[in-house]
Order: structure tokens, then sequence, then C-alpha cells
């Protein structure tokens, strides 16, 4: 029986466009996610 393929392949670009820091910071949504994590102390605030 074929199995599919995994889901998760990995790739820094797509991933920094998509969740990246400066994606977060043009909208007021994503300042407020950024503001947040910050608040908590999070060492990573963005991928």
């Amino acid at each position: 029986m074929a199995k599919g393929k995994r889901t998760f392949q990995p790739n820094n670009r797509r991933r920094a466009r998509k969740h990246g820091f400066r994606l977060r910071m043009r909208t007021r949504a994503g300042r407020s996610i950024i503001s947040g994590r910050r608040s908590k102390g999070r060492a990573k605030l963005s991928a």
C-alpha cells in the first residue's frame, strides 16, 4: 500500500516569509502578537 509523503517539507525562505518578523510587523494584529511574546519573555519572537 502506498503511503503519502510527509506534510512538513522544511524551507527557511518560505518559513520566514509566512511567519517571519517583518511579516508580523506589517499588520496591527501581527504587532500585537510580537508585543505579547515580548511581554511573556519569549526567547524567539518569530520564525
